[in-house]
């Protein structure tokens, strides 16, 4: 199922970063929607810095596109000079996340070949062997 399909409330989210200066990427673990991940947010961000060209890095700016998590950024850096703007687009994480999907598919990247074949896809394979229970239901 395609991510868009599922409902927001299963949706894992990744609190991602990005030196724009050194395009660096740094990704926090997956997390569940639902309230506690500011917290989980903030740590990806103040673990950036240590990764970046042996550390000490710190941003004049920071780009989000969500309004709690730029008020409680906004609240913790206050003292700091650090900027936190509110935007719609990303544009940082977009060029990102571009340059992710063009790497997986460029020839002889990890997506070009071709596809994987499906459990069921092999010569002699049935849905019995697959161990999973099959009452009540019809393969299609």
């Amino acid at each position: 199922m395609p991510i868009e399909a599922m409902p927001e409330s299963l949706r894992p989210l990744v609190p991602m970063w990005i030196s724009v200066r050194s395009e660096f990427v740094h990704a926090g673990m997956p997390l569940m929607p639902g309230d506690g991940n500011l917290g989980a947010v903030v740590d990806a961000l103040l673990d950036l810095p240590s990764h970046i060209d042996g550390g000490g890095h710190r941003p004049g700016r920071i780009e989000v596109n969500d309004s709690a998590l730029a008020e409680h950024l906004s609240g913790l850096l206050a003292d700091m000079d650090i900027e936190v703007r509110l935007v719609d687009r990303l544009e940082a994480i977009d060029r990102a996340l571009d340059s992710m999907v063009e790497f997986m598919h460029r020839e002889g990247g990890p997506l070009s070949g071709p596809p994987v074949p499906g459990p069921l896809e092999g010569k002699g394979v049935s849905v019995e062997q697959t161990g999973v229970p099959t009452s009540g239901c019809s393969p299609t």
